[in-house]
């Protein structure tokens, strides 16, 4: 489950740099960069043991 969890993450992850990439604007950008570090933070806690 652990590790189902983590790709999960990591392929979250991806998305939202490639939504970076292809954003219109700077609003857009700028919250697919917030929810991009939510989920890098999540996935360290949960590579950690802490989630």
């Amino acid at each position: 489950m652990k590790e189902q969890l983590i790709e999960y993450l990591t392929r979250r992850i991806i998305t939202y740099s490639r939504m970076i990439e292809t954003s219109k604007n700077e609003v857009d950008r700028e919250k697919c960069v917030i929810a991009q570090k939510v989920l890098k933070s999540v996935l360290d806690d949960v590579r950690d043991g802490r989630l």
